[in-house]
């Protein structure tokens, strides 16, 4: 099951690729599966020049930092967050969550 693709079109696809575009959006265009552009690809790797470098600045990351805020509490102030937490149903943890959105007012 190998199609043939001529010359025309491989060169095509490597020109498109080096300059960044996505095996999809190439395989979109041409009427082929990613899968296909990817083994294109893969196969004529070597012929001619290197794949350009694009950087692109990510648009939603997955994986965002989490900031940290270190929270002492008193012996009253742990004991009312916690019965608060029990009658809520909620963590421990959720409840100082919110408490430090909110200003720390138990």
């Amino acid at each position: 099951m190998s199609a043939r693709h001529s010359p025309k079109t491989i060169s095509f696809i490597m020109t498109a690729w080096r300059n960044g575009t996505s095996y999809g959006q190439v395989g979109e265009f041409l009427g082929l599966t990613k899968n296909t552009v990817t083994g294109i690809v893969a196969r004529n790797r070597n012929i001619g020049e290197a794949r350009a470098k694009v950087f692109k600045p990510a648009t939603g990351t997955k994986c965002k930092l989490k900031r940290r805020t270190v929270v002492t509490f008193d012996e009253d102030q742990f004991a009312e967050i916690r019965q608060r937490a029990v009658k809520l149903r909620t963590s421990f943890a959720e409840q100082v969550r919110l408490l430090c959105e909110h200003g720390l007012e138990a």
